[in-house]
Protein backbone atom coordinates (compact mmCIF):
# COMPACT_ATOMS: atom_id res chain seq x y z
CA UNK A 1 0.00 0.00 0.00
CA UNK A 2 1.08 3.23 -0.77
CA UNK A 3 1.95 6.32 1.28
CA UNK A 4 -0.41 9.22 2.34
CA UNK A 5 0.88 12.08 0.13
CA UNK A 6 0.18 14.66 3.52
CA UNK A 7 1.76 11.88 6.54
CA UNK A 8 3.51 8.69 7.05
CA UNK A 9 0.45 6.56 7.23
CA UNK A 10 -0.75 4.00 4.63
CA UNK A 11 -3.33 5.59 2.06
CA UNK A 12 -6.07 3.63 3.07
CA UNK A 13 -8.98 6.13 1.96
CA UNK A 14 -9.96 7.79 -0.93
CA UNK A 15 -10.54 11.27 -1.48
CA UNK A 16 -13.02 12.74 -3.70
CA UNK A 17 -11.59 15.02 -6.51
CA UNK A 18 -14.87 16.90 -5.99
CA UNK A 19 -16.78 16.26 -2.82
CA UNK A 20 -20.49 14.87 -2.56
CA UNK A 21 -21.98 18.24 -1.93
CA UNK A 22 -20.53 19.96 -4.87
CA UNK A 23 -22.11 17.32 -7.40
CA UNK A 24 -25.59 18.23 -5.98
CA UNK A 25 -25.08 21.59 -6.65
CA UNK A 26 -23.58 21.27 -10.25
CA UNK A 27 -26.34 19.90 -12.09
CA UNK A 28 -23.64 19.30 -16.04
CA UNK A 29 -24.54 16.32 -18.52
CA UNK A 30 -20.77 17.10 -19.50
CA UNK A 31 -18.14 14.31 -19.08
CA UNK A 32 -15.28 15.43 -16.26
CA UNK A 33 -12.48 16.72 -17.73
CA UNK A 34 -9.00 15.83 -16.26
CA UNK A 35 -5.44 15.97 -17.24
CA UNK A 36 -2.62 15.22 -15.07
CA UNK A 37 0.59 16.95 -16.03
CA UNK A 38 1.41 17.16 -20.00
CA UNK A 39 -0.81 13.84 -20.71
CA UNK A 40 -3.85 13.74 -22.69
CA UNK A 41 -6.94 14.94 -20.78
CA UNK A 42 -8.75 12.32 -19.37
CA UNK A 43 -13.01 12.75 -20.11
CA UNK A 44 -14.78 10.18 -17.71
CA UNK A 45 -18.67 10.44 -17.49
CA UNK A 46 -18.59 9.38 -13.82
CA UNK A 47 -18.02 12.55 -12.54
CA UNK A 48 -17.16 11.37 -8.72
CA UNK A 49 -14.00 10.35 -9.04
CA UNK A 50 -11.97 9.13 -6.40
CA UNK A 51 -8.29 9.24 -5.28
CA UNK A 52 -6.32 6.83 -3.37
CA UNK A 53 -3.88 8.49 -2.24
CA UNK A 54 -4.60 10.00 1.17
CA UNK A 55 -5.36 8.00 4.68
CA UNK A 56 -8.19 7.81 7.00
CA UNK A 57 -6.95 9.79 9.02
CA UNK A 58 -6.13 12.90 7.09
CA UNK A 59 -9.23 12.44 5.20
CA UNK A 60 -11.71 12.47 8.06
CA UNK A 61 -9.80 15.26 9.68
CA UNK A 62 -7.82 18.14 8.97
CA UNK A 63 -9.14 17.64 5.16
CA UNK A 64 -12.91 17.29 6.36
CA UNK A 65 -12.58 20.42 8.53
CA UNK A 66 -10.75 22.48 5.82
CA UNK A 67 -14.06 21.61 3.21
CA UNK A 68 -16.47 22.81 6.18
CA UNK A 69 -14.35 25.95 6.00
CA UNK A 70 -14.57 26.30 2.67
CA UNK A 71 -18.00 25.28 2.00
CA UNK A 72 -20.04 28.11 2.44
CA UNK A 73 -17.78 30.36 0.37
CA UNK A 74 -17.35 28.11 -2.17
CA UNK A 75 -21.49 27.62 -2.15
CA UNK A 76 -22.17 31.23 -2.64
CA UNK A 77 -19.52 31.40 -5.49
CA UNK A 78 -21.47 28.85 -7.59
CA UNK A 79 -24.62 30.92 -7.09
CA UNK A 80 -23.28 33.80 -8.48
CA UNK A 81 -24.04 35.78 -5.40
CA UNK A 82 -21.66 39.16 -4.57
CA UNK A 83 -19.20 38.67 -1.99
CA UNK A 84 -17.01 40.96 -0.46
CA UNK A 85 -13.54 38.22 -0.48
CA UNK A 86 -11.08 39.27 2.61
CA UNK A 87 -8.18 38.27 3.44
CA UNK A 88 -9.54 34.81 5.45
CA UNK A 89 -11.97 34.22 2.23
CA UNK A 90 -8.90 34.31 0.01
CA UNK A 91 -6.36 32.03 2.21
CA UNK A 92 -9.33 29.21 2.51
CA UNK A 93 -9.48 29.00 -1.32
CA UNK A 94 -6.02 29.07 -1.77
CA UNK A 95 -5.54 26.42 0.87
CA UNK A 96 -8.77 24.32 -0.75
CA UNK A 97 -7.29 24.69 -4.41
CA UNK A 98 -3.59 23.89 -3.06
CA UNK A 99 -5.40 20.46 -1.82
CA UNK A 100 -6.96 19.68 -4.83
CA UNK A 101 -4.14 20.31 -6.88
CA UNK A 102 -1.84 18.02 -4.53
CA UNK A 103 -4.54 15.23 -4.85
CA UNK A 104 -4.84 15.71 -8.53
CA UNK A 105 -0.84 15.67 -8.57
CA UNK A 106 -0.39 12.18 -6.80
CA UNK A 107 -2.87 10.72 -9.76
CA UNK A 108 -1.68 8.65 -12.90
CA UNK A 109 1.97 6.72 -11.31
CA UNK A 110 4.28 9.26 -12.36
CA UNK A 111 6.91 11.67 -10.77
CA UNK A 112 4.75 14.06 -8.82
CA UNK A 113 5.39 17.79 -8.63
CA UNK A 114 4.58 18.50 -4.84
CA UNK A 115 7.40 16.82 -2.75
CA UNK A 116 6.53 15.32 0.51
CA UNK A 117 7.92 18.37 2.48
CA UNK A 118 4.99 20.73 0.95
CA UNK A 119 2.41 18.02 1.39
CA UNK A 120 3.64 17.35 4.98
CA UNK A 121 4.00 20.66 5.80
CA UNK A 122 0.56 21.72 4.67
CA UNK A 123 -1.03 19.31 6.68
CA UNK A 124 1.02 20.22 9.90
CA UNK A 125 1.59 23.77 9.78
CA UNK A 126 -2.00 25.51 9.87
CA UNK A 127 -2.12 24.14 6.01
CA UNK A 128 1.62 26.03 5.23
CA UNK A 129 1.49 27.43 1.49
CA UNK A 130 4.63 26.56 -0.04
CA UNK A 131 6.70 29.48 -1.40
CA UNK A 132 6.64 30.26 -4.95
CA UNK A 133 2.67 29.82 -4.59
CA UNK A 134 0.22 32.60 -6.22
CA UNK A 135 -3.85 32.32 -6.99
CA UNK A 136 -6.44 33.96 -8.57
CA UNK A 137 -10.01 33.40 -8.82
CA UNK A 138 -12.33 33.80 -11.90
CA UNK A 139 -15.49 33.29 -13.62
CA UNK A 140 -17.11 30.83 -16.17
CA UNK A 141 -19.80 31.39 -18.17
CA UNK A 142 -20.89 28.04 -18.51
CA UNK A 143 -20.89 25.50 -15.81
CA UNK A 144 -18.83 22.21 -15.67
CA UNK A 145 -17.07 20.27 -13.81
CA UNK A 146 -12.64 20.36 -14.73
CA UNK A 147 -9.61 19.58 -13.31
CA UNK A 148 -6.31 20.38 -15.17
CA UNK A 149 -2.51 20.00 -13.65
CA UNK A 150 0.40 20.93 -16.29
CA UNK A 151 4.08 21.41 -15.70
CA UNK A 152 6.55 23.76 -17.51
CA UNK A 153 10.47 24.22 -17.48
CA UNK A 154 11.91 27.24 -17.47
CA UNK A 155 16.20 27.99 -17.64
CA UNK A 156 18.40 30.60 -17.35
CA UNK A 157 20.20 32.55 -20.10
CA UNK A 158 23.44 31.21 -18.43
CA UNK A 159 21.47 27.65 -18.62
CA UNK A 160 22.87 27.61 -14.41
CA UNK A 161 19.57 28.01 -13.20
CA UNK A 162 16.22 26.05 -14.10
CA UNK A 163 12.80 26.34 -12.83
CA UNK A 164 9.56 24.58 -12.99
CA UNK A 165 6.67 25.41 -12.65
CA UNK A 166 3.09 23.64 -11.96
CA UNK A 167 -0.26 25.22 -12.87
CA UNK A 168 -3.78 23.30 -11.74
CA UNK A 169 -6.71 25.06 -13.00
CA UNK A 170 -10.20 23.62 -11.76
CA UNK A 171 -13.88 25.12 -12.21
CA UNK A 172 -16.47 24.10 -10.17
CA UNK A 173 -19.80 25.50 -12.04
CA UNK A 174 -19.18 28.91 -12.87
CA UNK A 175 -16.20 29.37 -10.38
CA UNK A 176 -12.31 28.78 -10.95
CA UNK A 177 -9.11 28.58 -9.60
CA UNK A 178 -5.99 28.80 -10.54
CA UNK A 179 -2.72 27.98 -8.99
CA UNK A 180 0.70 28.76 -10.03
CA UNK A 181 3.27 26.85 -8.04
CA UNK A 182 7.46 26.80 -9.20
CA UNK A 183 10.21 25.64 -7.75
CA UNK A 184 13.36 27.27 -8.11
CA UNK A 185 17.14 25.73 -7.74
CA UNK A 186 18.80 26.85 -4.87
CA UNK A 187 20.95 29.49 -6.47
CA UNK A 188 18.24 31.29 -8.20
CA UNK A 189 17.22 34.50 -5.89
CA UNK A 190 14.17 36.12 -7.57
CA UNK A 191 11.73 34.35 -10.76
CA UNK A 192 9.79 36.83 -12.95
CA UNK A 193 7.13 35.83 -14.96
CA UNK A 194 5.11 37.12 -17.81
CA UNK A 195 1.78 35.57 -18.96
CA UNK A 196 0.03 36.06 -21.99
CA UNK A 197 -0.87 39.68 -22.89
CA UNK A 198 -4.52 40.19 -21.89
CA UNK A 199 -5.88 42.15 -19.28
CA UNK A 200 -6.15 39.57 -16.64
CA UNK A 201 -6.45 41.79 -14.20
CA UNK A 202 -10.18 42.84 -14.99
CA UNK A 203 -10.79 38.95 -15.20
CA UNK A 204 -9.20 37.10 -12.05
CA UNK A 205 -9.31 38.38 -8.40
CA UNK A 206 -6.23 37.90 -6.95
CA UNK A 207 -5.96 35.72 -3.86
CA UNK A 208 -2.82 34.65 -2.94
CA UNK A 209 -0.02 36.05 -1.64
CA UNK A 210 -1.45 38.47 0.67
CA UNK A 211 -2.41 41.79 -0.36
CA UNK A 212 -1.30 44.58 1.51
CA UNK A 213 -3.03 45.57 3.92
CA UNK A 214 -4.36 42.44 4.64
CA UNK A 215 -7.73 43.45 5.77
CA UNK A 216 -8.26 44.61 2.12
CA UNK A 217 -11.54 43.40 0.95
CA UNK A 218 -11.94 42.49 -2.92
CA UNK A 219 -15.35 41.97 -4.36
CA UNK A 220 -16.80 38.95 -6.47
CA UNK A 221 -17.48 38.89 -9.30
CA UNK A 222 -14.49 39.97 -11.40
CA UNK A 223 -15.48 42.41 -13.95
CA UNK A 224 -15.33 39.98 -17.11
CA UNK A 225 -16.17 36.22 -17.66
CA UNK A 226 -14.03 33.36 -19.36
CA UNK A 227 -16.71 31.47 -21.51
CA UNK A 228 -16.38 28.68 -24.44
CA UNK A 229 -17.31 30.94 -27.59
CA UNK A 230 -14.69 34.19 -26.85
CA UNK A 231 -16.19 38.21 -27.35
CA UNK A 232 -13.72 40.63 -26.60
CA UNK A 233 -16.26 43.04 -27.20
CA UNK A 234 -17.97 41.88 -24.17
CA UNK A 235 -14.79 40.99 -22.37
CA UNK A 236 -15.04 37.48 -22.14
CA UNK A 237 -11.98 35.04 -22.98
CA UNK A 238 -11.91 31.73 -24.10
CA UNK A 239 -11.27 29.37 -21.45
CA UNK A 240 -8.79 27.60 -22.82
CA UNK A 241 -6.39 31.09 -22.93
CA UNK A 242 -6.65 30.85 -19.07
CA UNK A 243 -5.28 27.22 -18.94
CA UNK A 244 -2.29 28.00 -21.17
CA UNK A 245 -2.19 31.64 -20.05
CA UNK A 246 1.65 30.53 -18.47
CA UNK A 247 2.99 28.42 -21.45
CA UNK A 248 5.05 31.85 -22.95
CA UNK A 249 8.51 31.50 -24.20
CA UNK A 250 10.16 34.61 -23.31
CA UNK A 251 9.81 37.25 -21.30
CA UNK A 252 10.47 35.25 -17.90
CA UNK A 253 13.39 36.67 -15.90
CA UNK A 254 15.23 34.54 -13.37
CA UNK A 255 17.67 36.00 -10.98
CA UNK A 256 20.81 34.42 -9.93
CA UNK A 257 22.98 34.54 -6.79
CA UNK A 258 26.28 36.54 -7.28
CA UNK A 259 29.04 33.70 -7.64
CA UNK A 260 31.56 33.47 -4.06
CA UNK A 261 34.77 34.96 -4.53
CA UNK A 262 37.44 32.91 -5.39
Amino acid sequence: MDTCIFCPNPANSKEDMFPRWIHGRVKTREPLSRRIGDTRPEVTEDQEVRIPCVCGTCNNGWMSRLEMKCKPIIGSLLQDLSLALDAEHRKFLTEWALKTAMINDACGGRVRFFTDAECHAFKANNREIPEGTSAWAGRFTGRTLSAIGSEFRLDSPTAQGVVRGHVFTVCVGHFILQVLSLHAQPDITKVTLAASPVKWETLLIPLWPPLTPKTQKLTWPPQHNFALVENLKLGNLHYARLIDRWKVTDGYTINLAAPRPS
